[in-house]
């Protein structure tokens, strides 16, 4: 997705302020950077998840059960 400056005819110096295409296609990169990081946030949430079951796995064995320990 190019940015509506792209070959415009009337870009100027600072003229981001004032362009109100500029402004709307700001709100969608918004919009998709929002998204993004929110689905990183979710996938972070579950990568520590799946870390911590793991280490805790290999420090009481499956079904919190400690390792060596027979009944």
């Amino acid at each position: 997705m190019n940015a509506p400056c792209y070959r415009c005819a009337r870009r100027a110096i600072n003229c981001h302020t004032a362009c109100t295409d500029y402004a709307e296609y700001r709100k969608v990169c918004n919009q998709i950077q929002t998204a993004r990081e929110a689905e990183r946030r979710i996938d972070a949430a579950d990568s520590e998840r799946g870390d911590k079951i793991r280490k805790d796995v290999r420090k009481n064995g499956l079904y919190n059960q400690r390792k060596g320990r027979k009944r």
